[in-house]
């Protein structure tokens, strides 16, 4: 194994330990303490499926006349895309030829809300109800308009009439709460939460909207008492509950305590700059203004918690109409256009993602966030000039933060530009007054760019300081390790820590697969054979990982099953330079005979 290809496949792993960083905790933790959401358990899930858009996708409706049938079909390869646009209009076209089918018209309405396009689907959902009043999702869309017209008396009867099942078990009670509320009724508002608190996946759930209802009509006992149990588990809240709790704590006066929270979070997420700056928002914000200004608010974060839930579970479509929802009923909910953003881009579609990140205020910790997602889409997209270009434009706005130039590091690694990597890592670390725990994967990555552009001795500087940060990190162990055993040196302490690397992610497949190759590199072919084999258990679809099996299986003369491994690497169609080739030699002539024994590490020395 090359190390180009060790870097490019340990660096899967940070990358994605870097990118759960940078989730903000709202959508990253959605569950905990009073987020909005409910903890999404598979049952539910399923249930939601079926409540939602499961249930407009069963049976194949007959449509009316060849053009009719002709935009169906249109429409539902891009349902089956994941192309709500297309299928929105689609739906609407064959829905003209054929007014009067009921499955076209539900998923005409439903594709029009998940764009965005609510003016428009409302006559099509009351059309739905109208012909079916067991419709699901038709009386949540009507309610959820009215509730944007301020006509919150009709969006209560609305709901008032529907069952509790599935996703309505939480929806039908916050959903009437917040239409009462917006009758001022604030009693019977607060009185429908109440079953939520007795079933303990709701509790959390309850404390958050109990909050947020007691505190816009003037309760200010209740309120107090409901945000000190959102509050409870802090600093393991979301970024929501923390923003709504300070905020009360500002305006009640209590400015030490809110401090005290907000300090306690940046300690517990110190390694996440995105959350930081959100807290540095927060701060600057004193409280000037509550978590939500009315009713109407209210129900838009009923529609963001339901829809973080649904993207919990995959449910792309369902999630989207309803973070849609969300954003119709509070255009200033900046998490909603965040989340909307975030589940387009899960879709594939970023740019359109993009269009929507681009909408934030700017300034905003919400535009800084913004701006680094439309980066990374515009790279998915081949427009790394653009991604770059944005990222500086961020960098520039923000001069205090060095997250913008770490990111712009990162794209030229991953594009193998390593001294313009080197060189924005180095940018960035400037920005760093004082270097800590957090820091260790910015000097791993900076040591990578170092490596693949042969300075060594500047990389193993790099890798050592993200060791002095993180001790026994297990990508730096691994990836140090292994680079001393590929360059002969200091063999025992690279296989020491290719060990500990392995003891802390013994299901890491490109871990163990690189203890494996290094036990074969120093001639234990028979260990190596052990590790290579639990390496394929546990990543079997990565070429370079069978082909090492090939090798070790040729060494302790398995000569079948390595060719078998080489095909079966060959067959994955490997993108290493060279590595196609190499595997057809070795199905051809094989390795040869072993030409040492093997290596007995307490004598390896340094």
């Amino acid at each position: 194994m090359t190390l180009d290809c060790l870097s490019a496949r340990l660096l899967r792993g940070a990358a994605l330990a870097a990118l759960l960083a940078l989730v903000p905790t709202a959508c990253a933790t959605a569950g905990k303490a009073g987020d909005g959401s409910v903890t999404a358990q598979a049952g539910t899930i399923h249930d939601l499926r079926a409540w939602g858009l499961g249930k407009i996708r069963e049976g194949e409706p007959l449509v009316s006349g060849p053009q009719g049938y002709g935009s169906y079909l249109a429409a539902r390869q891009a349902q089956m895309g994941g192309d709500t646009r297309v299928a929105a209009d689609r739906f609407v076209e064959a829905l003209e030829a054929d007014p009067e089918n009921p499955l076209i018209l539900r998923r005409a309405y439903f594709y029009l809300v998940a764009e965005g396009r609510i003016e428009d689907a409302v006559p099509l959902a009351r059309k739905a109800l109208a012909l079916d009043a067991s419709e699901p999702l038709a009386p949540l869309v009507l309610a959820a308009s009215a509730v944007a017209d301020g006509r919150f008396a009709p969006a209560e009867e609305i709901v008032a009439r529907l069952d509790d099942r599935g996703l309505n078990a939480f929806m039908v009670p916050l959903m009437r709460a917040w239409a009462l509320a917006g009758q001022k009724r604030w009693e019977p508002a607060l009185k429908v939460l109440e079953p939520l608190k007795d079933q303990p996946q709701f509790q959390d759930l309850y404390a958050f909207h109990a909050a947020l209802l007691a505190d816009i009509a003037g309760r200010t006992e209740e309120a107090d008492r409901h945000y000190a149990t959102v509050l409870a588990d802090a600093p393991d809240i979301t970024l929501r509950a923390l923003q709504a709790g300070a905020s009360w704590l500002y305006r009640q006066g209590r400015t030490q305590e809110a401090e005290a929270l907000l300090d306690e979070f940046a300690a517990a997420h110190n390694d996440n700059g995105l959350i930081q700056a959100a807290l540095e928002e927060i701060r600057s914000q004193g409280g000037k203004q509550a978590p939500v200004a009315d009713a109407r608010d209210g129900m838009a974060e009923v529609f963001y918690g339901a829809a973080t839930t649904l993207l919990q579970g995959n449910a792309f479509d369902t999630a989207l109409a309803f973070a849609r929802l969300a954003q119709h009923l509070d255009r200033d909910l900046a998490l909603a256009r965040m989340l909307t953003g975030d589940i387009l881009t899960r879709m594939g579609r970023e740019a359109d993602a993009n269009e929507v990140y681009a909408t934030a205020e700017p300034g905003s910790i919400a535009w800084y966030t913004a701006r680094l997602r439309m980066a990374d889409n515009l790279e998915r997209l081949d427009r790394l000039d653009e991604a770059v270009a944005l990222l500086r434009e961020v960098a520039a706005a923000f001069p205090d933060r060095a997250e913008p130039l770490v990111v712009v590091g990162d794209l030229h690694r991953r594009n193998k530009q390593w001294t313009e990597a080197v060189a924005a890592y180095d940018a960035a670390l400037d920005r760093v007054p004082v270097i800590g725990p957090e820091h260790w994967s910015w000097y791993y990555s900076r040591g990578i760019a170092h490596e693949r552009a042969d300075q060594w001795s500047q990389a193993e500087a790099d890798f050592k300081k993200a060791l002095d940060l993180s001790p026994d990190q297990p990508f730096v162990l691994n990836y140090l390790g292994y680079s001393w055993i590929d360059k002969g040196m200091n063999l025992a302490e690279g296989r020491e820590m290719i060990e500990k690397a392995v003891q802390q992610r013994p299901r890491d497949g490109y871990i163990v697969d690189s203890l494996g190759w290094v036990l074969f590199l120093m001639g234990d072919y028979p260990e190596a054979v052990r590790h290579l084999e639990r390496a394929v258990e546990l990543t079997p679809e990565d070429p370079t990982i069978n082909d090492h099996l090939g090798d070790a299986y040729w060494m302790v003369g398995r000569r079948n099953e390595a060719r078998f491994q080489w095909q079966r690497a060959l067959d994955m169609k490997p993108e290493e330079p060279g590595q196609a080739d190499r595997l057809r030699e070795k199905i051809r002539d094989g390795l040869g005979e072993p030409e040492h024994t093997p290596a007995q590490p307490a004598a390896a020395g340094n």
